[in-house]
Order: C-alpha cells, then structure tokens, then sequence
C-alpha cells in the first residue's frame, strides 16, 4: 500500500527505495510472527516436557509410597526371623536373669 501510494505521489527514482523499504517492512512484521512449523514444535516439544514431568512426579510417588510401606513389612520380617531364631536357639534369647542381678525399681513415693 506504501508503495502505490509513493507511486502516485513522488519522482519515478523514489519508487525502488520504498518499494525495498516497504519490502522490509512487510519482511520484519511477517518475521515477528512464528511460522506453523514452529508452534508446532514448541507444541511437541511442551508435551514431551509434561509427559518427563508426570514420570518424575509418578517416579518420585511411587518411591515415596514404597519407603512407606515396605518398613513395617521389614520389621515384620525381622520379627518372625527372630521368633523363629529364639524358639530353635533359646541359649540365644535375651531374657533377664534374675539370679543375683542387680535390679532398680522406682519407688513410690506416697
């Protein structure tokens, strides 16, 4: 529009310098504006960033969950390692001797 407009208006030997002006102009508008490939790349490249970050958030869950859980199941386990220990080796039980051995006992004091 520019330039049709310098046609009507000014000397034929300004018309090639504001035509390559108006070129530009069009040229840097149309450059400030993302292409289709683009956004779909930023597209692609958003959903494989939110798919990485549910793995972690679903990784760090899951890690968490089984810390949970598998503690009481450990001392479970251990239990029944040692009941088991304790009735095939009862020299091996710990159990208090009272022959003799010094024993504190609170009092009450009313």
């Amino acid at each position: 529009i520019l330039a049709q407009a310098a046609r009507l208006f000014l000397p034929r030997y300004c018309d090639f310098e504001l035509e390559s002006m108006a070129d530009k102009a069009s040229n840097e508008a149309s450059s400030e504006e993302p292409s289709t490939a683009r956004i779909c790349g930023e597209g692609i490249l958003d959903g494989f960033s939110l798919i990485a970050r549910g793995v972690v958030a679903t990784g760090s869950a899951t890690a968490f969950v089984v810390t949970r859980t598998s503690y009481p199941v450990k001392e479970a386990l251990f239990s029944i390692i040692d009941g088991t220990s304790e009735y095939f080796n009862p020299y091996l039980s710990k159990s208090h001797s009272c022959n003799g051995a010094a024993v504190f006992r609170l009092e009450d004091g009313r």
